[in-house]
């Protein structure tokens, strides 16, 4: 038997955000973004993007750097939340 081949160790950020995010998701996450900038007297800090669950639209901040998504979560970047906007 051929032993698999952890992906990660060869290419560490091949599976960090494998897919690509739904226009409807990055308006829920730009969203949620907003209602935080508008709750907090002073943005302290940046986040990385926002994990987010595609059925229900709602999501968390993520400040770290290897997010912990929960099953059929998505990760919009930061990036993305000021491509659109």
């Amino acid at each position: 038997m051929v032993p698999l081949l952890d992906v990660n160790l060869q290419y560490p950020f091949a599976t960090e955000f494998p897919m690509a995010v739904e226009p409807t998701i990055v308006q829920a996450a730009q969203k949620i973004y907003q209602t935080y900038c508008q709750l907090q007297s002073r943005v302290i800090k940046q986040p990385l993007g926002i994990a987010i669950d595609p059925d229900t639209h709602r999501g968390q901040l993520v400040f770290r750097r290897r997010p912990v998504l929960l099953p059929g979560e998505r990760f919009v970047k930061f990036e993305e939340l000021s491509a659109d906007g």
